[in-house]
Protein backbone atom coordinates (compact mmCIF):
# COMPACT_ATOMS: atom_id res chain seq x y z
CA UNK A 1 0.00 0.00 0.00
CA UNK A 2 1.56 3.85 -0.85
CA UNK A 3 1.38 6.13 1.41
CA UNK A 4 -1.15 8.04 -0.80
CA UNK A 5 -3.71 5.15 -0.46
CA UNK A 6 -2.63 4.96 3.34
CA UNK A 7 -3.65 8.47 4.09
CA UNK A 8 -7.38 7.66 2.46
CA UNK A 9 -8.26 4.86 4.90
CA UNK A 10 -8.80 5.29 8.79
CA UNK A 11 -6.53 4.91 11.41
CA UNK A 12 -7.54 2.59 14.28
CA UNK A 13 -5.18 2.49 17.64
CA UNK A 14 -5.74 -0.91 18.13
CA UNK A 15 -5.61 -1.33 21.90
CA UNK A 16 -8.23 0.42 22.34
CA UNK A 17 -10.18 0.08 19.25
CA UNK A 18 -10.49 3.78 18.50
CA UNK A 19 -11.18 5.24 15.13
CA UNK A 20 -8.32 8.28 15.34
CA UNK A 21 -9.51 9.14 11.52
CA UNK A 22 -7.93 9.11 8.38
CA UNK A 23 -4.04 9.48 8.62
CA UNK A 24 -3.71 12.55 6.60
CA UNK A 25 -6.22 13.90 9.31
CA UNK A 26 -3.53 13.35 12.37
CA UNK A 27 -1.67 15.54 14.14
CA UNK A 28 2.33 15.33 14.89
CA UNK A 29 4.17 16.93 17.74
CA UNK A 30 6.09 20.00 16.66
CA UNK A 31 9.20 17.19 16.59
CA UNK A 32 7.67 15.34 14.32
CA UNK A 33 6.20 17.92 11.59
CA UNK A 34 8.10 16.87 9.04
CA UNK A 35 6.45 13.91 8.99
CA UNK A 36 3.04 15.69 9.18
CA UNK A 37 3.76 17.94 6.17
CA UNK A 38 4.71 14.74 4.07
CA UNK A 39 2.23 13.46 4.66
CA UNK A 40 0.09 16.15 3.23
CA UNK A 41 2.26 16.77 0.48
CA UNK A 42 1.88 13.11 -0.35
CA UNK A 43 -1.72 13.28 -0.17
CA UNK A 44 -2.38 15.86 -2.88
CA UNK A 45 -2.48 18.69 -0.12
CA UNK A 46 1.00 20.84 -0.51
CA UNK A 47 -0.62 24.23 0.84
CA UNK A 48 -1.25 22.72 3.68
CA UNK A 49 1.81 20.88 3.86
CA UNK A 50 3.83 24.60 3.29
CA UNK A 51 2.07 25.84 6.59
CA UNK A 52 3.49 22.83 8.16
CA UNK A 53 6.95 23.31 7.12
CA UNK A 54 7.01 26.82 7.68
CA UNK A 55 5.28 26.87 10.90
CA UNK A 56 7.06 24.31 12.42
CA UNK A 57 10.19 25.96 11.46
CA UNK A 58 10.81 23.00 9.30
CA UNK A 59 12.69 25.06 6.24
CA UNK A 60 15.57 25.75 8.43
CA UNK A 61 17.11 22.06 7.96
CA UNK A 62 18.56 20.96 4.54
CA UNK A 63 15.50 17.99 4.42
CA UNK A 64 13.02 20.63 5.54
CA UNK A 65 14.17 22.85 2.56
CA UNK A 66 13.69 20.53 0.24
CA UNK A 67 10.27 19.58 0.80
CA UNK A 68 9.04 22.99 0.65
CA UNK A 69 10.48 23.43 -2.82
CA UNK A 70 8.71 20.30 -3.01
CA UNK A 71 5.22 22.03 -2.18
CA UNK A 72 6.43 24.85 -4.05
CA UNK A 73 6.80 22.52 -7.14
CA UNK A 74 3.13 20.54 -6.54
CA UNK A 75 1.19 23.97 -6.56
CA UNK A 76 2.75 24.89 -9.79
CA UNK A 77 5.06 27.97 -7.98
CA UNK A 78 7.82 26.51 -10.06
CA UNK A 79 10.41 29.28 -10.24
CA UNK A 80 10.47 29.67 -6.74
CA UNK A 81 10.95 25.53 -6.42
CA UNK A 82 13.80 25.35 -9.10
CA UNK A 83 15.46 28.52 -7.71
CA UNK A 84 15.51 26.52 -4.41
CA UNK A 85 16.73 23.73 -5.74
CA UNK A 86 19.14 25.23 -7.36
CA UNK A 87 20.71 26.31 -4.22
CA UNK A 88 20.55 23.07 -2.21
CA UNK A 89 22.28 21.45 -5.46
CA UNK A 90 25.23 23.78 -4.62
CA UNK A 91 25.36 23.77 -1.34
CA UNK A 92 25.11 19.35 -1.83
CA UNK A 93 28.11 19.30 -4.25
CA UNK A 94 29.93 16.24 -3.42
CA UNK A 95 28.53 15.38 -0.72
CA UNK A 96 25.74 12.78 -0.13
CA UNK A 97 22.71 14.30 -0.51
CA UNK A 98 24.11 15.58 -4.21
CA UNK A 99 21.88 12.84 -5.98
CA UNK A 100 18.93 13.40 -4.40
CA UNK A 101 18.77 16.91 -4.49
CA UNK A 102 19.96 16.67 -8.45
CA UNK A 103 16.63 14.45 -8.89
CA UNK A 104 14.46 16.91 -7.11
CA UNK A 105 15.61 19.66 -9.45
CA UNK A 106 15.54 17.45 -12.50
CA UNK A 107 11.74 16.74 -11.62
CA UNK A 108 11.22 20.81 -10.67
CA UNK A 109 12.53 21.28 -14.43
CA UNK A 110 10.16 18.58 -16.10
CA UNK A 111 7.28 20.11 -14.48
CA UNK A 112 8.21 23.13 -15.89
CA UNK A 113 8.34 21.94 -18.94
CA UNK A 114 12.15 22.76 -19.58
CA UNK A 115 12.70 18.66 -20.31
CA UNK A 116 16.26 19.42 -21.80
CA UNK A 117 17.58 20.55 -18.63
CA UNK A 118 15.68 18.25 -16.86
CA UNK A 119 17.77 15.40 -19.12
CA UNK A 120 20.83 17.11 -17.60
CA UNK A 121 19.66 16.74 -14.03
CA UNK A 122 18.69 13.20 -14.61
CA UNK A 123 21.91 12.27 -15.60
CA UNK A 124 23.96 13.84 -13.49
CA UNK A 125 21.69 12.18 -10.67
CA UNK A 126 22.16 8.68 -12.44
CA UNK A 127 26.13 9.15 -12.78
CA UNK A 128 26.31 10.17 -9.00
CA UNK A 129 23.93 7.66 -7.95
CA UNK A 130 26.07 4.75 -10.27
CA UNK A 131 29.10 5.99 -8.65
CA UNK A 132 28.18 5.76 -4.94
CA UNK A 133 26.80 2.30 -5.71
CA UNK A 134 22.77 3.90 -4.72
CA UNK A 135 20.38 1.18 -4.62
CA UNK A 136 19.18 0.00 -8.15
CA UNK A 137 15.63 1.12 -8.28
CA UNK A 138 17.21 4.52 -7.12
CA UNK A 139 19.44 4.39 -11.00
CA UNK A 140 16.75 2.98 -12.45
CA UNK A 141 14.81 5.94 -11.48
CA UNK A 142 17.28 8.75 -12.87
CA UNK A 143 17.77 6.57 -16.31
CA UNK A 144 14.42 6.56 -16.97
CA UNK A 145 13.41 10.61 -15.98
CA UNK A 146 16.42 11.29 -18.30
CA UNK A 147 15.16 8.78 -21.35
CA UNK A 148 11.79 10.35 -20.42
CA UNK A 149 13.05 14.41 -20.72
CA UNK A 150 14.92 13.32 -23.54
CA UNK A 151 11.74 12.10 -25.13
CA UNK A 152 9.83 14.79 -24.52
CA UNK A 153 12.12 17.37 -25.13
CA UNK A 154 12.59 16.04 -28.87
Amino acid sequence: MTLSELCKKDVIQVPLGANLGRADDLRFDPQTAALEGIVLLWSGRPVEAEAVFVESGTCETLHGRALHADAWRDQGRLDEAITAYEELVAETAGTARDAVMTQHWGKALFVAGRYLEAARAFDRAHMLRVEAGAEASLIASSRSAAERARHLAE
